[in-house]
């Protein structure tokens, strides 16, 4: 479980619990893990211990997803 930080608030109205969202890379620098809507809407960026292994796996070809 993590917490989305910058949330935009006019985006995260239209986001309902059980919403899956996907897990993208915005470049940098520094490079940014955000959480994106089914519109591509940017939610909220992520924060974790493991952002750089994330990162790293989704530059290579990963698809991660989140569910509110």
């Amino acid at each position: 479980m993590t917490t989305l930080n910058s949330v935009n608030p006019l985006i995260l109205r239209g986001i309902r619990q059980g919403a899956v969202l996907e897990v993208d890379v915005i470049p940098g620098p520094p490079p940014r893990l955000v959480a994106k809507d089914h519109n591509g809407a940017t939610v909220g960026s992520i924060t974790s211990r493991s952002m750089l292994q994330f990162i790293a796996c989704i530059q290579g070809g990963r698809q991660y997803v989140a569910e509110v």
